[in-house]
């Protein structure tokens, strides 16, 4: 009889995602402000935050349809549920830029439909495409791994899921060092997808590997600090240990304790449930202060305390906004998510238990 992985309610996730956007949003906008030094040794921490998106990611969808793996309408509800709660926002995010592009009348020669198909990861546009483009390759990343995964998890046992998620990290490794493809390219990101699933088929077996846990994620401030030239590779790998790390440290804290605190508390929990709104539009959000004079003050001053206040005031912007997008936008599609609910007992009935927040995706959410 197949294992049943009966996760339930995780608050402490939504906190990670919120962790996770955090970091994005300081590079994003720390990079404006590199004449501070205390921001130019920051501003390539939203990697960090990438990895820790593709480990919760690979460990929440992996969950997901083992769980559901014996559903009759195992892939007509689980691509529907993910179109339901990611196309909406993205592909309105990619029609509000091109519509931009075409009433300036600039950015001549971009392949739209490389954005259009989640290839942007993988195909580079001629011409030069707008700045608001460049988050998309990691949602890219993403849909090819919700389009392909399913597949293989529908045919594999946890065991060979195992199996093939330790040959795909060491598989990666050594392609990092190689050095034989682009940075965005799926396959190097595939490690942090591998362990967030490899995480999900021992859901039941962390506590073996809590110690070991809390000490790979001790060593995330090194996988920050070493961004550049070869060190990269060696930062990037220290990247995803440490956010594997974190995900079971917070997946096996014991309630009450100061992690569950920390990640779980309400404030972290909201920045967490609208989190994929804040990935998608932060971009608009930053360009439209790029465009203020009073934004060009403050970088030429080179204070730390008015850049701070700015991008204080930026990161506000975009909360309010993501929560604008989510309440008046993408919580109408997540409604028609009750017709396509993942049934855990194969009979359509069952509730799907890997979950913690029931509106938000994996880039920035629990259920799918």
């Amino acid at each position: 009889m197949r294992e049943k992985h009966t996760y339930g309610y995780i608050p402490q996730l939504d906190g990670l995602r919120a962790f996770a956007a955090t970091l994005v949003l300081i590079q994003h906008s720390a990079i404006d402000f590199t004449g501070v030094r205390a921001f130019g040794l920051i501003e390539h921490y939203g990697m960090a935050g990438i990895q820790l998106f593709f480990v919760l990611s690979g460990f929440l969808i992996t969950g997901i349809l083992l769980d559901s793996k014996d559903d009759p309408r195992y892939f007509r509800n689980f691509f529907m549920r993910r179109g339901l709660r990611i196309y909406p926002l993205y592909f309105a995010s990619v029609a509000m830029i091109m519509l931009g592009a075409a009433m300036m009348n600039r950015f001549a020669g971009v392949q739209w439909w490389i954005y259009l198909l989640y290839l942007s990861n993988l195909i580079t546009s001629s011409g030069k495409p707008p700045a608001a483009l460049g988050t998309m390759w990691s949602l890219a990343v993403e849909e090819q791994f919700y389009l392909v995964w399913p597949f293989f998890v529908r045919k594999m046992s946890a065991r060979t899921i195992e199996r093939v998620a330790v040959v795909v990290i060491v598989g990666v490794m050594v392609l990092r060092f190689l050095n034989v493809l682009a940075f965005h390219n799926t396959l190097l990101q595939l490690d942090a997808l591998a362990a967030g699933a490899l995480i999900a088929c021992r859901r039941n077996q962390l506590s073996l590997v809590k110690r070991w846990a809390f000490v790979a994620a001790c060593t995330f401030p090194l996988g920050l600090a070493l961004p550049h030239g070869t060190l990269n590779e060696i930062s990037r790998e220290f990247q995803v240990l440490s956010a594997a790390g974190i995900l079971i440290a917070l997946l096996t804290a014991t309630e009450g304790s100061w992690v569950v605190k920390v990640f779980g508390n309400a404030g972290m929990r909201y920045v967490g449930r609208v989190s994929y709104g804040i990935y998608v539009l932060h971009s608009h959000v930053f360009n439209a202060f790029r465009a203020t004079a009073l934004h060009d003050r403050v970088v030429r001053s080179n204070s730390l305390w008015q850049a701070s206040l700015c991008l204080l005031v930026e990161y506000a912007a975009v909360l309010v906004i993501a929560s604008i997008s989510f309440y008046a936008f993408e919580r109408p599609f997540l409604r028609l998510k009750r017709y396509f609910e993942l049934s855990a007992s194969g009979q359509g009935k069952g509730d799907l238990v890997l979950r913690a927040s029931s509106e938000s995706p994996e880039l920035s959410a629990q259920k799918a």
